[in-house]
This record gives structure tokens, C-alpha cells and sequence, in this order.
């Protein structure tokens, strides 16, 4: 009950046949469960960081069913992909992957269909360099490989260490409960799934968890940083809302 942060990791494996309708129904009534909880026992000051798959959804149904929590309360990890995306820039342009920066993450995790995430490179780059020019043969990679890299990246993970890609998940939500406590380098900007808030410069819809772009402060606050999306990018967000839209009715009417 005195936490000050409530990590919530748990997920529900989806099983060899199952439809995504039941598997994301399974997961809804498990993340309303860690709602209630959360609304009976958690003070009010809480922040409550949701990694578990579909981080989007399972933050939603959490919120959902802890209602005197406050929105901004609520995150959802969506740094591995972030992480992932990171990598494999800087492995195409020989790069150390701290010279990249501003990738960001927007919607949700990432899915088999790709529909509920869209990344932005438009104002990313490496060193002092725009990734678009950073990278050879770019016009190919852009189109086939770098969205099949980042799709098979977590079972490439798996078979090559014979064992699930845990340490690279908690290296994420480290990085993200660091950049609340701690606060974001000047200049940085990272990626969160946030409650969506009217009058987001994004135009996303309000009550959606969505990945954005994020600065924190360090005292346990972020604020998304705007200019983010380049004109290319917001016909990708409105698909990702639109699946995220979709999502959402189906999990808050099984969840209940």
C-alpha cells in the first residue's frame, strides 16, 4: 500500500490455436483484477508502470479499473521496441547505438501485423547526421528490411540464447522507471505509452494509450514533446489509432 511504484510484468502466453480475440480477453480480465487491486490498496500517488503484453492494452484496463488513480499515473513500456529499433539503425550504419536518437515509438507494441505501431525516424538521427542519409541503399532497406528485422527480432533473440529475451525486457523497464525518477538527458527524448488527453498535439484520441514521444522531468512527470512527426508519419499514426480504437472496445467489454 505505501509503494511508490508498481511494476506490473505479468502477462498471459497466448497458447498454440488461440484466437486474439480470447487471448486479449484472458489478458483484460487479469489487468482488471490488478486494477481493483490497485484502486483498493495503492496510495494515491502511485505510479504504476505496465510492461506485461500488450503493454497499450494492459495499461488501459489497469487505469480503467483504478478510477481515483490519476491518468498521468499510468504508463506502458514500449522501450524494447524502442531499443530494438536503436539497434538495428545503428548496426546498418556501423554506429555506436548511443549515437542514435530521437527513433520514436508511436501506438502500441509491437504486433505480428504491424498495424498498432508505427516508427518515426523523420527526426532521427545518428550523431549529427538525419538516419535517412545515414543509411545506404536506403530506399530498399526503408521499404523490405528494416520492419521484417524489427518483426523477428524477439525470436532471433530467443534461438540464439535458447531462452526467452527476459534481460533485454527488464533492461527496458529499468530505463524507463530511470527516466521518471530521474529525469531525461537535456535534449533527449524517449518513448511511452501514455493516456491520450484532449487537446493532444498529436490528435490522438482520448483514452487511448499511445506511444509518444516523452521528456521526464524527474520528478515522476513527462511531458510529450511536440514537432515529433513529420508528414509521412501521421497517416501511419492514424492507423495505428484506428487499430488501437479497435482494441480497446474489444478489451473494456470483455473486461468487464
Amino acid at each position: 500500500a505505501m509503494a511508490d511504484y508498481v511494476i506490473l510484468l505479468s502477462n498471459v502466453p497466448k497458447q498454440p490455436g488461440q484466437a486474439d480475440e480470447d487471448h486479449l480477453s484472458a489478458s483484460a480480465r487479469l489487468f482488471r483484477s490488478f486494477g481493483e487491486t490497485l484502486e483498493k490498496y495503492a496510495k494515491r500517488s502511485v505510479k504504476v508502470i505496465v510492461a506485461g503484453t500488450p503493454a497499450h492494452l494492459n495499461c488501459l484496463v489497469s487505469a480503467e479499473f483504478a478510477p481515483s488513480l490519476p491518468r498521468d499515473s499510468f504508463t506502458a513500456v514500449t522501450r524494447l521496441d524502442s531499443n530494438r529499433c536503436v539497434a538495428q539503425l545503428a548496426a546498418k550504419a556501423d554506429a555506436p547505438p548511443a549515437l542514435v536518437q530521437n527513433v520514436v515509438v508511436w501506438g502500441g507494441q509491437l504486433s505480428a501485423s504491424g498495424a498498432h505501431q508505427h516508427i518515426g525516424i523523420g527526426q532521427a538521427r545518428i550523431g549529427r547526421v538525419p538516419v535517412a542519409n545515414a543509411i545506404a541503399e536506403r530506399e530498399q532497406y526503408w521499404a523490405t528490411e528494416f520492419g521484417a528485422a524489427l518483426q523477428k527480432r524477439g525470436a532471433d533473440v530467443v534461438r540464439a540464447r535458447r531462452a526467452p529475451c527476459a534481460l533485454s525486457t527488464a533492461r527496458a523497464v529499468a530505463s524507463h522507471v530511470k527516466d521518471l525518477f530521474q529525469g531525461t538527458k537535456p535534449g533527449e527524448v524517449v518513448s511511452m505509452g501514455v493516456l491520450a488527453e484532449k487537446g493532444d498535439s498529436y490528435g490522438i484520441e482520448p483514452g487511448l494509450v499511445f506511444s509518444v514521444p516523452v521528456q521526464c522531468r524527474g520528478d515522476d512527470t513527462y511531458r510529450i514533446v511536440a514537432g515529433m512527426a513529420d508528414e509521412g508519419d501521421f497517416t501511419a499514426l492514424r492507423q495505428a489509432e484506428e487499430a488501437l480504437r479497435q482494441q480497446r472496445a474489444q478489451v473494456l467489454s470483455k473486461g468487464k
